[in-house]
C-alpha cells in the first residue's frame, strides 16, 4: 500500500494564497521601480550590491571582502546574482534575494504564529 498525503486543510490554501500574494506584490512592486529607474537609488543599496560584487571582481578577491558593518548574509545571497554586470549595473541581482526573503517572510509569519499561539 502506498502512503497516503496527509490530509490538507484551509490552513494550508490560506498559506498558499499568501505565498502567491506576496510573491505578486514583490513582483509588481520591484517592477514599478526598476521602470523608473529607482531600484538604486538609496545610497545602502549600491554599497550592498558593490560589497557582494568585490567577493568575486576586486584586486584580492574572496570572502574577506565581506569585512563590513553589514553582516554578510544578504551579500553571500546576492553574489550569484550579480555575476552578470547588467544585474549588478541595474540592481537587479540585489533585489532578486531581497524579493525571495519578503515572500519566505510574509508566508512564515503567519505559519509561526499559528504554531506559537495554536487555538483551543
Amino acid at each position: 500500500m502506498k502512503n497516503a498525503p496527509p490530509p490538507s486543510s484551509p490552513w494550508d490554501s490560506e498559506v498558499r494564497l499568501l505565498a502567491w500574494l506576496a510573491t505578486c506584490v514583490s513582483v509588481i512592486s520591484f517592477l514599478a521601480y526598476f521602470q523608473r529607474g529607482d531600484v538604486l537609488l538609496y545610497g545602502d543599496a549600491i554599497a550592498h550590491i558593490n560589497i557582494a560584487r568585490r567577493v568575486f571582481d576586486s584586486k584580492p578577491p574572496g570572502l574577506l571582502q565581506l569585512g563590513t558593518v553589514w553582516l554578510p548574509l544578504p551579500h553571500l545571497l546576492m553574489i550569484p546574482f550579480l555575476l552578470s554586470n547588467e544585474m549588478w549595473r541595474r540592481g537587479v541581482g540585489g533585489s532578486i534575494p531581497s524579493m525571495g526573503v519578503r515572500v519566505c517572510r510574509d508566508r512564515n509569519v503567519p505559519v509561526g504564529s499559528r504554531r506559537a499561539f495554536p487555538q483551543s
